[in-house]
């Protein structure tokens, strides 16, 4: 198992994790949450994710933007995988993209 960390390893903001491991001898790739930071010069991103592509599922901790943020980012680069998250945080973070955008 491997675990990296796009943002929020030593921050409050821009939460994203990925962990890769291996299962019946394929590389599955999963990210918790994928948020933004947002500072008085702008927004801070996660550091880059190679093969979004790649990714198998995102996991959503909560509908904050500092966890969610930076998902309209990824499906614009390719992200064709499941969401996972609560009802609430579902509907919550539609209404958080929707009025950030």
């Amino acid at each position: 198992m491997k675990i990296k960390f796009h943002g929020a390893g030593k921050e409050v903001g821009r939460s994203c994790i990925e962990i890769a491991f291996s299962s019946a001898g394929k590389i599955h790739r999963v990210l918790l949450d994928c948020g933004i930071k947002i500072e008085p010069e702008g927004m801070e991103h996660p550091s880059k994710i190679e093969n979004v592509d790649e990714i198998d599922a995102v996991f959503i901790s909560h509908a904050h933007l500092d966890h969610t943020g930076h998902l309209p980012n990824l499906v614009h680069q390719g992200l064709e995988c499941p969401i996972y998250c609560t009802a609430a945080t579902k509907e919550t973070t539609r209404i958080l993209l929707e009025d950030a955008h």
